[in-house]
């Protein structure tokens, strides 16, 4: 069945402190559906980000879960300083942690457990820092300017190509699709990892006089170690 509420945005929010069951759609105002989306494994709520409607104070923990009632989307939230992503579509469904397993340089498997340690990979990011880890989900084209890495030898940047993501670079004229240099003393480096499976993708293509995936115009290739995916 349906509950339909009527009222201010804030009071439709906080049905979050209503006991429904989680498969009830609540109906809020202007016939949005609401829908449960459930954390597992908490024994108490000391901070909440990413979801501006709710606070501390409208969930708490039974048998070790919350319950956010939230219309059809794609969400990444904290909850405690763990990081959480949902995507409901018309049914209650229950967040997923964020983690990302990879194989780094050496084969070890890593685990990153919190976009504190991670970022996701976007159509607009440029640069890619020295010592960050830099994640690549679904599908994602970069045919601007290409990205520049500032890693370095004793501090490189990682990318890694999820199972099944596809990453497309496209540099500019004089310059790598993906630009990492050697400049004197300097030589900038790049780790491209994937996963267990390894069907993550990766094509970069250079402007005029540029590598895929190195140096450019006047400028000798930097350091790139390849362990996972399938670059082109």
């Amino acid at each position: 069945g349906e509950l339909h509420l009527a009222g201010t945005a804030d009071s439709v929010w906080n049905c979050a402190r209503l006991k429904v069951a989680s498969n009830v759609a609540v109906v809020a105002d202007g016939g949005q559906n609401v829908y449960c989306v459930t954390v597992d494994g908490l024994t108490s709520v000391e901070s909440i980000e990413g979801l501006d409607n709710y606070g501390v104070r409208d969930v708490s923990p039974i048998n070790g879960k919350i319950c956010f009632y939230l219309p059809n989307g794609t969400y990444e939230f904290a909850v405690n300083g763990a990081e959480y992503a949902a995507i409901v579509n018309g049914a209650a469904t229950t967040a997923n942690l964020l983690t990302v397993e990879y194989l780094d340089w050496n084969g070890e498997e890593l685990v990153e457990t919190s976009t504190a340690n991670y970022t996701f990979l976007t159509a607009d990011t440029r640069v890619l820092l020295a010592g960050k880890t830099y994640v690549v989900r679904g599908e994602v084209t970069n045919a601007t300017d290409g990205i520049e890495v500032k890693g370095t030898e004793a501090n490189p940047t990682r990318l890694v190509l999820c199972d099944g993501a596809k990453l497309k670079v496209d540099g500019v004229a004089d310059k790598a699709g993906i630009a990492v240099g050697a400049y004197g003393d300097m030589t900038n480096a790049l780790i491209i990892c994937g996963q267990a499976e390894g069907t993550g993708a990766l094509e970069a293509t250079g402007g005029s006089q540029g590598a895929g995936i190195g140096g450019g115009s006047g400028c000798a290739g930097g350091s790139v170690i390849i362990n996972g995916g399938t670059v082109t």
